[in-house]
């Protein structure tokens, strides 16, 4: 493990971001929690990879489950709600060809027009 034994500013001198840097990597492992005026996404992450060096093999191992778990179960909720988002706007492609379908066979049009103007088989328009 590396040391920053050259870097000796207390809290207090810690003027720059380079300095706070510094003196949150030296002083980490003798916190338990990262300090509330610290809460921003960068020091937050840093503190989870300490966290997580600071595991056993077999932990992080659990660990590492866990998350792929996680991340699986995203994924299989994603494509989901990609399929039935999918899905519906087909069915209501389908619906609305059906619609138009039936408008036209009730003014009179050919079925073979209607046929070629809306996609749908003959048999389609003539169930209508």
């Amino acid at each position: 493990m590396y040391k920053l034994t050259n870097f000796t500013k207390s809290e207090e001198e810690c003027d720059t971001e380079l300095d706070r840097w510094l003196y949150e990597l030296k002083h980490m492992p003798e916190r338990q929690n990262l300090p509330s005026r610290l809460r921003s996404t960068i020091f937050e992450k840093l503190y989870a990879i300490g966290e997580y060096t600071n595991l056993t093999k077999e932990e992080q191992k659990m660990y590492d489950q866990e998350l792929k778990r996680k991340w699986d179960n995203a994924a299989v909720l994603s494509q989901a709600k990609l399929e039935g988002k999918e899905e519906g706007e087909a069915i209501g492609k389908l619906n609305s060809k059906l619609e138009i379908a039936e408008k036209l066979k009730r003014k009179g049009m050919d079925i073979a027009e209607i046929a070629d103007l809306t996609s749908l088989s003959i048999e389609e328009i003539e169930k209508l």
